[in-house]
């Protein structure tokens, strides 16, 4: 039980900081400080400290101006010290990762009287490797093996200049100590080619054996967790830790406490970490282009007897993937032209079940790219020894570069194993299936299908990788509900059956700070040409040029013919998605408004959610029509049937559901303080017509309604 001692140094911290900042406090922040507070605190443990019992986990709806992350920090901080576990802050972007690191934590720290560490924790990914780096610069590019594509043909020999320039800078900085060589600290964007070259994964990654490893950017990010109370992640960084068995990057799950900061993201970040794809014909110049390499390895390392006989074993396996796809391919070639529509690029195989045949085929595939595997790891493992100091007559440079070239190709073959073994296995009847699915797509040397699985829902992965491990987890988010409902939420992300599920009020008055406005001119959004027709005329007649507007769309193809159509005075005030980052809009919007100038956003999903324009800078979100998702996401697809045969509503569940949390988080845009004003818009009739459109209505904040 949550004991007087904890309770008392939560409440004075909290008092101490609103004194600090003149602040009063909020009743939702209070709420929520109880409500993780009295999960953390009523966990009951053994002797050495792990969980012996549920309970475990609470998910907290509170929305914009909360102050959410104060609440969660000022709870969670105090006890996690008390139960000596790590806090994990997970987030879903870069930008609010070191929004907490950088602003809110040092803002608690200084104001709250609590004492506490903490850390930022990124994946390699966000680290240049100062050993690529280096080979970059030393050999102009040309065939690095450690950096090679997905798809071989895809990759350019040569590195232009502008790219040698760049990475000399990056290496002046580092040397310099004016660059921690993280990408996000980088003062201009980096090109994602650009970027590429320079990282790498545990696969590639020699570790504390690397020549470079006290200079390692990544390496030293890592000293900085250990021994800290409060580490700041990511999801992907979280699932990428627990996909390797957790405690790899971050503390153990049995000895940590997460919190999920934007925790609607997490089930999707998990498919993401659990969905396969490969090219057919580019697996085979794939393989075709391993052989070459695994025999530069092999004349590198003539001298070295150890990493022979692994070497070896690779023409038959060679062989045998090369044989196997020449096969598969024929045959997808028959199912896609067989069964879809010519002008489709992309064939779903219905409830996610394949024919026998394919079936039989994946098995084989699996089995093969295993294999290959073995082969790759057994390299990988001789080549290890070399670098703790066998074989010296070998330059240890030499070692390095065959280590992180056999090290990629071994996680290609991962990759491999993993799609087919999606294929390769019969779903279970009662668990939710594995979507599959084809698509075409055309290349520089005609055509190719990739072949595509995913889960329809991450239920089992995050259930026993997660939750039954995790010593405590708090999932928050402004839309974590649907439809008023933690139903989605709970189907989509596997939640413990006894996890406490809280929404707590907002601190805005909604009916009378904004009013929600459905036009009587409105048109229902599934009538293309006509609905696009009434945006035009709508823009022309009811957007106030002295208003700074933010346009929502759920196409780009209607956004563009929006703006094409509209009087070119009326563009001239748009500020299109396309032609700037989000970052340098919203910048030059933020100029316009300040000039008094008129400013008109144009954007899409994105724009939907993390923008944070208050005051002036926002007074009225207009959103195209309900943001149904695409009717052709195969994932979806494949959950709807699956929900229909057990009896559900899909159209409800799926499409409703998510379109009710998209436009909760649309409309989310317009009050960012307690003192915003303003009008949100919704161009759909269908919001009127449709009995799903009362159910999406009710669901949103408590506006004022105006329907016409």
């Amino acid at each position: 039980m949550l004991n007087d001692t904890q309770k008392k140094t939560i409440q004075t911290a909290y008092t101490h900081f609103l004194e600090q900042k003149g602040l009063k406090a909020r009743h939702g922040q209070k709420l929520m400080i109880g409500a993780v507070a009295r999960t953390l605190g009523n966990i009951q443990t053994d002797a050495e400290g792990l969980r012996v019992d549920g309970g475990h986990v609470c998910a907290v709806e509170a929305g914009t101006g909360t102050g959410k992350t104060v609440a969660y920090a000022l709870a969670a901080i105090p006890l996690a010290q008390a139960l000596d576990k790590t806090l994990v802050i997970s987030t879903a972007t870069v930008a609010l990762q070191e929004q907490i690191v950088l602003k809110d934590l040092p803002d608690l720290r200084r104001h709250s009287g609590l004492h506490f560490s903490y850390a930022l924790a990124k994946g390699r990914g966000r680290y240049a490797c100062v050993y690529k780096l280096d080979f970059q610069l030393a050999h102009g590019g040309g065939d690095e093996m450690g950096t090679q594509a997905l798809y071989p043909d895809e990759q350019a020999a040569l590195l232009p200049e502008k790219s040698l320039i760049l990475y000399q800078t990056f290496l002046d900085g580092l040397g310099a100590a004016t660059w921690d060589g993280d990408r996000d600290t980088w003062p201009q964007s980096i090109e994602e080619e650009d970027w590429q070259r320079l990282t790498t994964d545990h696969s590639q990654c020699t570790g504390r054996r690397c020549a470079y490893v006290t200079q390692c950017p990544f390496f030293k990010a890592r000293e900085n967790l250990v021994g800290a109370d409060v580490i700041v992640a990511n999801h992907d960084l979280v699932l990428a830790d627990l996909a390797l068995g957790g405690g790899t990057i971050l503390s153990a799950p049995e000895q940590s406490i997460y919190i999920f900061d934007e925790g609607h993201h997490l089930p999707d970040k998990a498919l993401q970490h659990f969905s396969a794809h490969s090219r057919i014909q580019g697996s085979v110049r794939w393989i075709q282009n391993a052989t070459r390499q695994i025999a530069a390895v092999a004349q590198m390392l003539v001298a070295a007897r150890m990493v022979q006989a692994a070497i070896a074993r690779w023409p038959a396996v060679e062989q045998a993937l090369l044989q196997s796809h020449q096969h598969v391919l024929p045959m997808l070639e028959q199912i896609f032209s067989g069964r879809a529509e010519e002008k489709e690029k992309q064939y779903r195989f219905v409830n996610g079940v394949v024919p026998d045949e394919l079936k039989e085929m994946a098995q084989l595939l699996q089995k093969q790219w295993q294999d290959a595997g073995a082969v790759l790891r057994d390299l990988s493992m001789a080549i290890e020894e070399m670098l703790d100091g066998r074989n010296p007559d070998i330059a240890r440079e030499v070692v390095e570069q065959a280590y992180t070239a056999v090290g990629g190709l071994w996680q290609r073959c991962s990759n491999g194993d993993a799609l087919w073994g999606l294929y390769a296995r019969a779903d279970k009847p009662a668990i939710a299936p594995t979507a599959r699915w084809l698509t075409l797509y055309e290349t520089g040397n005609g055509f190719d299908l990739e072949v595509c699985a995913s889960p329809v829902l991450p239920v089992a992965m995050l259930q026993e990788n997660l939750w039954e491990r995790c010593f405590a987890a708090v999932i928050t988010s402004a839309t974590l509900t649907a439809l008023g409902s933690f139903d989605r939420l709970r189907q989509r992300a596997g939640l413990p059956e006894d996890s406490e599920c809280v929404i707590v009020p907002s601190p805005f008055h909604h009916a009378q700070s904004a009013q929600l406005i459905v036009p009587l001119q409105a048109v229902e959004g599934n009538q293309a040409e006509l609905h696009t027709q009434s945006l035009v005329t709508f823009m022309h007649d009811s957007v106030d040029m002295k208003e700074a507007t933010l346009v929502l769309f759920s196409s780009r193809r209607q956004m563009l013919e929006v703006y094409q159509s509209v009087s070119r005075e009326f563009r001239s005030a748009i500020l299109l998605q396309d032609d700037y980052s989000k970052q340098q809009l919203l910048q030059l919007h933020r100029e316009r408004i300040d000039k008094k100038d008129a400013s008109v956003i144009f954007g899409l999903a994105s724009f939907a959610e993390g923008v944070d324009l208050p005051g002036d800078y926002l007074r009225h979100v207009v959103i195209a029509k309900i943001p149904f998702a695409p009717p052709d996401n195969p994932v979806d697809q494949t959950l709807s049937e699956w929900i229909e045969a057990q009896g559900g509503n899909a159209f409800m569940q799926i499409s409703v559901a998510e379109a009710s949390l998209r436009l909760v988080q649309a409309s989310g845009r317009l009050l960012r303080t307690e003192t915003d004003t303003g009008r949100i818009t919704i161009l759909d009739r269908r919001l009127v017509t449709k009995r799903y459109g009362r159910a999406l209505l009710d669901s949103m904040p408590p506006y004022q309604r105006v329907l016409g």
